[in-house]
């Protein structure tokens, strides 16, 4: 099976100078556990993930993430 065909066909993004408080709270209510983040020109310059928030910025913020997460639901939620 080719990646491709594995891959989401709906990818979440933000801005590389978001608010990060912002992001975090839509990667919870998005059910994701990382998300691209992108320059102006669209072009991947990092991946933010949940432990990046926990060991960089503050638990208690990627807590608000992972409470998102433990839900069930979303757009990554398998039928």
């Amino acid at each position: 099976m080719p990646v491709r065909d594995a891959m989401t066909q709906d990818v979440k993004y933000c801005l590389e100078n978001a608010d990060l408080a912002e992001v975090t709270q839509n990667m919870g209510k998005m059910q994701v556990r990382r998300m691209p983040a992108v320059n102006r020109a669209k072009r991947l310059v990092r991946i933010i993930s949940l432990a990046d928030l926990a060991l960089k910025h503050d638990p208690e913020t990627a807590g608000v993430a992972l409470t998102g997460l433990v839900e069930p639901g979303g757009s990554h939620t398998s039928p």
